[in-house]
């Protein structure tokens, strides 16, 4: 469930001029994609002789882009700008000196300098480059602990500067100061951020992850953690005559989920965390019915369930697999459009193998 990464980019030019010309600039802030372009503009007037023209552009640590003897210079600007710069040669003989930079990185933000000199002139300009990376639509998955509950992962990649993070409950309360964040800076100066809020697996609540720079840039996951459902876990046992010598004994490889034996349930046998939540249909029995009914589900609830039927001549297994699922839509909030999901917790029983009779 990912999207592509973007950011925006600010350009603030400032301009410092020397000399009998002038740069003419647009004050308005320029934006761009990260991995897309942007155009740092920067004009000079009146025209003067190209072949006296050097145009600079340059960092406080690095050279951008130089022209100089009528042609580009890349041997000379920096490798970490190298085939990402460009200059509009056909419009310098009216003033244009502006730089177009490519397949924009998060590094790239700073201070940049459009200088440009003749043998009668020399003027510069000084820009500030903002680069904000708009990350990646955050997903959620969830982690078994081992004390009767579950960890919500909430994760998104791309991010710069490092994002804001904010988790809501169903009633919309900020339960933040709940959860533990972590962040990782990779070698491109972009964020992932990993945040997670630990809840019991009874829990009947919605929550919400919200990932983002100010509350213009947003972005969010949803998810509803459901225990009122049930579910039915089908099993079809040998026709039986005498219901008191039936044994009908559900379990899994850590637990005894329930057991039918000397012709009554006995709820002191099952493993505590499913009683009160299992029913056999006993009045099924005569139409060779062995299916479990489990209520409340929980997400622990997951894992690979054995039917086992017995009597005196004959015992049949079979096996089910049950799977809890969290099936997550996002939203986005902010400048993009965008739409607000729900994502509910699914419950499915698919049969994974069969024993036989004696």
């Amino acid at each position: 469930m990912k999207g592509r990464c973007c950011g925006l980019v600010l350009v603030l030019v400032q301009a410092v001029m020397m000399g009998e010309a002038n740069y003419i600039s647009d004050e308005s802030p320029f934006f761009g994609l990260v991995g897309g372009d942007v155009l740092l503009k920067c004009m000079l007037r009146p025209v003067t002789a190209l072949n006296e023209l050097e145009v600079r552009w340059y960092t406080s640590v690095s050279l951008v882009h130089l022209y100089s003897g009528g042609q580009d210079r890349p041997d000379a600007q920096d490798v970490a700008y190298r085939g990402r710069t460009e200059l509009f040669h056909e419009e310098l003989h009216r003033g244009n000196t502006s730089l177009k930079l490519k397949r924009i990185k998060a590094l790239d933000g700073g201070t940049y300098t459009c200088s440009t000199r003749t043998n009668t002139t020399y003027l510069q300009m000084g820009m500030h480059l903002v680069v904000a990376g708009f990350g990646l639509q955050p997903w959620i998955r969830l982690e078994e602990r081992a004390e009767q509950g579950v960890r919500v992962v909430c994760t998104s990649e791309g991010w710069f500067p490092q994002p804001e993070i904010l988790w809501r409950d169903g009633s919309r309360q900020d339960v933040t100061s709940q959860s533990n964040t972590g962040f990782i800076e990779h070698s491109s100066g972009l964020i992932t951020v990993h945040s997670h809020i630990d809840i019991r697996n009874d829990s009947s609540n919605r929550y919400s992850c919200f990932v983002g720079i100010g509350s213009g840039w947003t972005k969010a996951a949803h998810f509803q953690l459901s225990v009122g459902g049930d579910v039915l876990l089908e099993c079809r046992m040998q026709p039986v005559t005498d219901l008191k010598e039936l044994e009908v004994r559900w379990f899994t490889s850590m637990s005894l989920v329930h057991l039918y034996s000397g012709g009554q349930d006995r709820p002191d046998a099952q493993d505590e965390a499913y009683r009160g939540r299992t029913e056999l249909f006993r009045e099924e029995f005569h139409r060779r019915n062995a299916s479990l009914k489990l209520t409340r589900i929980k997400v622990s609830d997951s894992g690979i369930y054995t039917c086992s039927t017995r009597t005196n001549t004959s015992h049949m297994q079979k096996k089910l697999y049950l799977d809890v699922e969290v099936c997550q839509r996002e939203s986005v909030k902010g400048k993009l459009p965008g739409a607000r999901f729900r994502s509910d917790v699914r419950v499915g029983a698919v049969q994974e193998g069969k024993g036989g009779s004696r």
